[in-house]
């Protein structure tokens, strides 16, 4: 029972650290569905600035299936690059991975699926605070 929950505890600690890389790294993903829902790149810009979801506008496009294809690959990349890097074990990854499965399965496109982070990844050796800016004030 104590290791079901220290791996359960160890998952539950990687997931929410390795929540938004995403984020701060998804100009590609917005140039991507951007171009799916054939909008030019000021029109992503104000979409974004009105807090807009990507998938929505995949959604709105006819084109959710596509975006999700193309997200999968591209988070699945990430995993695979901080294994390489050292940074997840095998075994995380793998388990990220089917976290990210069954999330996507779920996925509406409507930014509902994120209230831990929806499939944002990140494995940082940076301090761990994910790119949200420092820890404290100097």
């Amino acid at each position: 029972m104590k290791k079901i929950f220290i791996t359960m505890m160890v998952l539950v600690g990687l997931s929410l650290t390795l929540v938004g890389a995403m984020a701060t790294g998804n100009d590609d993903a917005w140039d991507f569905v951007g171009k799916l829902a054939g909008k030019t790149p000021e029109e992503i810009a104000e979409l974004r600035g009105q807090g807009f979801h990507m998938g929505q506008l995949a959604l709105d496009a006819d084109k959710f299936d596509e975006f999700k294809a193309y997200m999968t690959e591209r988070r699945e990349a990430i995993l695979e690059q901080k294994v390489a890097d050292g940074l997840l074990t095998q075994e995380q990854a793998d388990a990220l991975k089917a976290q990210m499965e069954a999330r996507s399965a779920e996925c509406t496109g409507d930014g509902t699926n994120q209230a831990l982070g929806g499939m944002k990844i990140q494995a940082k050796s940076n301090g761990g605070n994910g790119g949200q800016g420092r820890r404290g004030n100097r």
